[in-house]
């Protein structure tokens, strides 16, 4: 629906609209950057996996993000369109590959749990019925955003033939609801691994489990500042304001869901080519290193993190036992 407003308030909401846009194009350089700097870890690590689930929602969760943000440059409502279709086309297409390209991601870290806990079939029923639930409600919730956005219309003395598009109104509380979800999955997912480390491996020197955790706590601070944020901007913001985060959440997501898995998957290639899937077979009474032991690379001090930009790849000698196994499933 378009809508015809005087001249200072498009005035007005075209500045929110332009700067909108310009945290667009940062979240989308932030994602090509990203991109960049692991394709080569991408590459080595994940081109010879053979095909797996996580490697499945490696790539859908990596290039989905990719995609989410080349048409939010590119298809923002804030550039000129011929009529009122492509107003609507251009939000719609951004707004759909925003929550596949941010559940691709929330699929990762829920495969980690249901990993962490060992493959418990009670936890796999559980995370299945959350993950259906919450997600189902995020898609909803976007759905019936889209359907409450209405235009605005402008031309500049430039684009006379082509007005601008501008959010005019929109049911802001549906998008509440979307970050409210994606908040409660992640601290539900937290909350559960918090349990499970302490009930299953506390006390556990293994290098492999402690990453694994400490992956997921990073995860869970960061996007759950985000999408408080988020909450708190949709609330208190004005008109194209309320969504200048919503980009770099999406962004977060992929980012740190894919960073983890290159990361378990480098600690993998120097454990004989273990995986998230070993995390469910580590044996729970012994620690990892003992003084029957081998001589295997040593996990360098810093490599691929979920919060470093930075990959290592140095690597030196250490010891690691003769028990440790080897013949997991790669992700």
């Amino acid at each position: 629906m378009i809508h015809e407003i005087s001249p200072s308030e498009a005035v007005e909401r075209l500045q929110a609209q332009f700067v909108w846009n310009y945290t667009n194009l940062s979240g989308c350089t932030i994602a090509i950057i990203d991109f960049l700097q692991t394709f080569p870890e991408e590459v080595r690590l994940m081109w010879p996996a053979r095909l797996s689930i996580p490697k499945v929602l490696f790539y859908l969760a990596r290039y989905l993000t990719l995609a989410n943000n080349i048409s939010s440059v590119f298809l923002s409502p804030g550039i000129s369109r011929r009529t009122v279709k492509e107003c609507n086309g251009a939000l719609n297409l951004t707004g759909l590959l925003s929550p596949s390209a941010v559940v691709s991601a929330e699929a990762i870290l829920f495969y980690r749990v249901w990993a962490f806990s060992g493959k418990s079939r009670r936890m796999l029923a559980y995370l299945i019925i959350q993950f259906i639930g919450l997600h189902s409600l995020v898609f909803y919730s976007v759905g019936k955003w889209l359907m409450s956005v209405k235009y605005a219309r402008w031309s500049l003395p430039s684009t006379a033939d082509r007005p601008i598009c501008m959010v005019m109104e929109a049911n802001e509380f549906l998008l509440s609801w979307t970050y409210a979800a994606l908040l409660s999955s992640v601290i539900s997912s937290m909350v559960i691994m918090v349990f499970i480390a302490y009930r299953e491996h506390r006390g556990s020197s293994n290098r492999l489990l402690t990453v694994f955790y400490q992956d997921g706590v990073y995860y869970f601070v960061v996007l759950a500042i985000m999408a408080s944020a988020n909450v708190a901007v949709n609330w208190l913001a004005y008109g194209g304001y309320k969504y200048i985060l919503i980009q770099f959440e999406v962004d977060l997501h992929g980012i740190l869901s894919t960073r983890m898995l290159l990361h378990l998957r480098q600690i993998g290639t120097e454990f004989d080519a273990v995986s998230v899937t070993r995390i469910a077979r580590i044996d729970r009474s012994q620690p990892v290193f003992s003084k029957t032991s081998r001589p295997f690379p040593r996990i360098p001090q810093r490599m691929l993190s979920p919060l470093h930009f930075r990959a290592q790849t140095t690597a030196k000698t250490t010891e690691i036992s003769e028990d440790t196994p080897g013949d997991i499933e790669a992700i």
